[in-house]
């Protein structure tokens, strides 16, 4: 049964960059068809209020809200999904970045080139346990 709800999963993918939400999309959309994207932050808070995600796939470098404002406006938010896990997606690899990142309120870290097997690790470990918003809206 948790299989079948991670296959049901509704993630928000956001980033920029369409190459690199391409890459993601070939890597999740084997196990994961529902699929949403949004182009930056502004967008990213906008398709949270139209509709229940489980989970955001959020770059950090955008221009309009770049990933940082985003978090931080998402977890200060009085919305039901102020709690909702998300993974940074971002080319700082820096000592400290991972850290910092956490700090803001992300759920977990990924670095740039992202690795398939990474991703489908830390998104199957922050859904585990979750109720999903997909079998919620159902």
């Amino acid at each position: 049964p948790y299989a079948r709800q991670v296959l049901n999963a509704r993630v928000l993918l956001v980033d920029d960059n369409p190459v690199n939400r391409h890459v993601v999309r070939l890597f999740m959309a084997q196990f994961l068809p529902q699929i949403v994207e949004a182009v930056n932050g502004e967008e990213a808070l906008a398709r949270l209020h139209e509709q229940p995600f489980d989970i955001v796939l959020l770059d950090v470098h955008m221009p309009v809200m770049d990933g940082k404002e985003a978090i931080k406006r998402i977890r200060a938010s009085d919305e039901p999904w102020r709690d909702i896990p998300v993974i940074a997606l971002t080319a700082d690899a820096m000592s400290g970045d991972k850290e910092r990142y956490l700090a803001l309120g992300m759920s977990d870290y990924i670095s740039k080139p992202i690795d398939a097997r990474e991703l489908a690790t830390k998104f199957i470990s922050l859904l585990q346990g979750r109720q999903l918003a997909a079998r919620d809206a159902a």
